[in-house]
């Protein structure tokens, strides 16, 4: 399954790429991510629990951040693998930051495949699923540099 899309993020190119990089920006930004254990500097790994269809499952997902092109791309590779069922999900992501005046234009790819019993549940509720998953993500990482931007206002009042 492929996935493409993109969303604005109102902070400069280098603040959006530092937080691409951080483990648990990225973890507090994917909703049911929990125990973030940072390997080295370009692996971590993480427990994802979700619910797809009328099934929760927990995954144990290892990533990787493959290529990184400071301050405009990152490539990353997860793999996961599900605790208690059979089968393993893949997927490999490309975003890539363009900066404009009104903030970073974060631009990803992505490719997702499932295998085991796990693909035997289908790929509209993946693909359904995969999409819920990026539209709060996508807000979540916004948030983050809104509350920022809050944050500095309200210090430079006092």
């Amino acid at each position: 399954m492929k996935f493409s899309g993109q969303f604005t993020v109102p902070a400069n190119r280098p603040a959006v790429f530092e937080r691409l990089l951080d483990p648990l920006t990225l973890g507090n930004c994917v909703d049911g991510v929990r125990d973030i254990e940072t390997i080295d500097d370009r692996n971590y790994r993480a427990i994802l629990e979700t619910k797809l269809a009328y099934i929760r499952f927990r995954f144990a997902i290892d990533v990787e951040l493959t290529e990184i092109d400071d301050p405009s791309r990152v490539v990353v590779r997860a793999v996961g693998n599900p605790l208690g069922v059979v089968g393993r999900i893949v997927a490999e992501a490309e975003t890539r930051l363009e900066e404009r005046e009104d903030g970073t234009v974060v631009s990803y790819d992505l490719d997702m495949s499932v295998a085991g019993k796990l693909g035997s549940i289908g790929q509209p509720i993946f693909r359904s699923k995969a999409r819920e998953m990026e539209n709060a993500f996508a807000r979540k990482f916004s948030e983050t540099f809104r509350r920022d931007q809050l944050q500095e206002a309200s210090d430079a009042r006092f």
